[in-house]
């Protein structure tokens, strides 16, 4: 099996938090090379900027409101690309022991687009922020900032191994993190961190919501189904399926099977939430995680 069959079977057997992962990198790699070709042609490349990344000014971003979802995929930096998706992994894997993955991608997208409007208004209503003229923004951090507060407000206490420091509890990280973006919101990066913020309150407003049996993600749920169910449309002629076993079989068939499989991930979700990660089987570990 070559790198690129590999790749693209980790895709589509993987989590979706690892089809988050692929969505980040696999941007960030594509506006790398767009920019590395419009260098070496000297062409004009601005046109990335308002696909991929938030204008300040409310005039440009009515021309063009598809970026409040494009910006939380779209990084031009690799070390804030890796930043971004090593906490990403690690947070979403500790998300997914409280939630659901579905739950998941709804709090990613729900603190981004919250991230991207709390930039947008701030850079149209607080004076210091207006005479600073026109910005963009890009980046997962206000999604990932999200993920990171919505865990630590559901499970306070659950402690966490940071390099050089040791064991901390989750609340302390999220505390931190939230205090060193408001202190931050004057510097040069003041689009990003009022960003971070915003996708903090998102994140806490979903879980504090949770606790008292409210989803308020299940709109965006609810549209991604519909979006997949719409990209999953077949002709009405008799499809078949290439399985692992060379045994081919239906429509029908294939999404039984797909459902089937969705449904064992929830049912360990549940159980991590009743036990703990550490009941685990084994084999349960590797269904969780797609290998």
């Amino acid at each position: 099996m070559s790198f690129k069959d590999d790749v693209i079977k980790s895709f589509q057997e993987g989590s979706l938090l690892t089809k988050l992962i692929y969505v980040n990198v696999g941007m960030y790699v594509l506006l790398a090379l767009v920019q590395v070709i419009g260098k070496l042609f000297q062409l004009d490349i601005t046109w990335m900027s308002w696909i991929f990344m938030i204008p300040s000014e409310w005039s440009a971003f009515l021309h063009h409101p598809w970026t409040i979802l494009t910006y939380m995929f779209s990084h031009t930096g690799f070390v804030h690309l890796i930043c971004n998706v090593l906490m990403l992994y690690w947070f979403g894997q500790l998300f997914m022991t409280f939630f659901n993955q579905r739950d998941l991608v709804g709090v990613y997208l729900l603190g981004g687009m919250v991230g991207g409007l709390t930039y947008l208004l701030a850079f149209n209503i607080v004076p210091y922020y207006v005479q600073h003229g026109p910005n963009f923004l890009l980046g997962a951090s206000a999604s990932v900032m999200a993920i990171v507060v919505s865990t630590a407000v559901i499970s306070p206490d659950y402690r966490v191994r940071i390099p050089l420091i040791g064991s901390v509890k989750i609340e302390w990280v999220a505390v931190a993190t939230v205090l060193i973006s408001l202190l931050s919101i004057t510097s040069a990066n003041a689009g990003g961190e009022l960003a971070h913020l915003g996708g903090a309150l998102a994140g806490y407003l979903f879980a504090k919501a949770y606790k008292k049996n409210k989803n308020i993600v299940g709109w965006i749920n609810a549209l991604l189904d519909k979006l997949t169910n719409l990209l999953k449309k077949r002709p009405s002629m008799n499809v078949s399926y290439e399985n692992p076993s060379s045994v081919r079989e239906t429509d029908e068939e294939y999404n039984a099977r797909k459902k089937q499989k969705n449904d064992e991930i929830d049912r360990i979700l549940d159980k991590i939430k009743q036990s703990g990660y550490d009941s685990l089987t084994s084999d349960e570990r590797k269904k969780l995680f797609g290998k």
